[in-house]
């Protein structure tokens, strides 16, 4: 929903008339760069060249004085174009392939935290002290719970 009207940003729109779409597109890329969504594997380059093509859109509305009546060129709505179509193709085909489950939270134990930090339930300073064997082990038992515990969630027929 939020990229998509970038596909109607032509050669000679005015700034004005894809602001606010540009100016969305680039708050949601930044979030989804910043892996506040899903953690992005493959389509984080293509990603951040959709990104910023429309960062360099929107350099005449930025500027010390605006100008939102300054008309997107060529080349400005062919990158445009061209990255979002490469992006939407390889973001596709990333969450196809993306691992998708739900897990309840029991206690402090954060699904994100027991597949790759279960160490974090330890202070900082006993991690300090521990042999790298022994937090490797805690690593992989933390999946393990999470394991178990999506086992338990799962209806069997």
């Amino acid at each position: 929903m939020t990229l998509h009207p970038l596909s109607n940003v032509a050669q000679g729109t005015k700034l004005r008339d894809s602001f606010y779409a540009l100016l969305n597109a680039e708050r949601w890329l930044e979030w989804l760069l910043a892996d506040q969504f899903i953690p992005l594997g493959v389509a984080r380059p293509a990603c951040q060249t959709l990104l910023d093509s429309i960062k360099k859109l929107l350099e005449p509305a930025l500027r010390e004085t605006p100008d939102f009546e300054a008309e997107i060129d060529f080349l400005g709505a062919y990158n445009l174009k061209n990255n979002l179509q490469a992006f939407e193709t390889v973001y596709a085909a990333e969450l196809q392939a993306l691992d998708t489950y739900f897990v309840v939270q029991k206690l402090a134990y954060v699904t994100h935290d027991l597949i790759e930090n279960a160490d974090k339930v330890l202070p900082v300073n006993i991690v300090a002290v521990i042999e790298p064997q022994a937090l490797d082990d805690l690593r992989q038992a933390g999946r393990c719970l999470l394991i178990i515990r999506l086992l338990q969630q799962t209806p069997m027929h």
